[in-house]
């Protein structure tokens, strides 16, 4: 039988070793919810500062989209079996295109917001190894705060946004879905689509419930 003082090292190393582990989640989630507070205000600030031009405030945000969310994995996902069946030049065109429609998108849904404020209040795994950031955009007005949640994933150049869930409605579902619709009504060709998204024409998704 091992001595009373060998059990008691044993168990001291396993306590430093829960303390240890329970110290790296900590700073794990402190690092998830950094991230979307930062990202989560600065789109706000960028979106509702009406003393910018709209055209500025869009290409601002274009930026942040560019360097934080990995739009074309969202935009293969939102295409899905499509994205096999297209042309290289159609890929090129497309993903140029969605990105244009996700900037134009959110400008819209931010027209008649303020000063509001991100608020992040949770951190967990998703089932799919990415992480879900739980917050909520508090609104001035005293309306019901709106829920937003954001799956991000550690990427080879750092952290980025595959999905925001808004309300409980994912943002690349619901587009998923649109494009589906249309790309059917045309035949199953994806020209149809893209014809609409040169025009301006993309399906847009709202932020409030119906």
């Amino acid at each position: 039988m091992l001595k009373l003082n060998t059990k008691l090292k044993i168990l001291f190393v396993l306590i430093g070793l829960l303390n240890e582990s329970s110290a790296n989640s900590r700073t794990q989630d402190e690092i998830y919810t950094n991230f979307i507070t930062s990202l989560g205000n600065n789109i706000i600030r960028i979106l509702v500062n009406k003393k910018a031009p709209l055209s500025e405030r869009k290409n601002e945000f274009r930026h942040v989209l560019k360097d934080y969310f990995d739009i074309p994995e969202i935009g293969k996902f939102v295409l899905a079996r499509y994205w096999k069946r297209a042309t290289n030049n159609q890929k090129t065109e497309y993903l140029d295109l969605f990105e244009n429609a996700i900037v134009d998108n959110y400008a819209a849904q931010f027209d008649d917001y303020q000063n509001e404020t991100l608020e992040v209040q949770s951190v967990r795994e998703s089932a799919d190894q990415g992480i879900m950031v739980m917050s909520v955009i508090k609104k001035q007005t005293g309306a019901p705060p709106l829920k937003v949640d954001w799956k991000i994933f550690q990427t080879k150049q750092g952290l980025k946004v595959y999905d925001i869930i808004v309300n409980g409605v994912s943002m690349s579902i619901t587009q998923r879905s649109e494009y589906a619709g249309i790309i059917n009504k045309n035949g199953g060709q994806l020209e149809g689509l893209l014809k609409l998204m040169r025009e301006g024409k993309s399906p847009t998704f709202s932020t409030e419930k119906n």
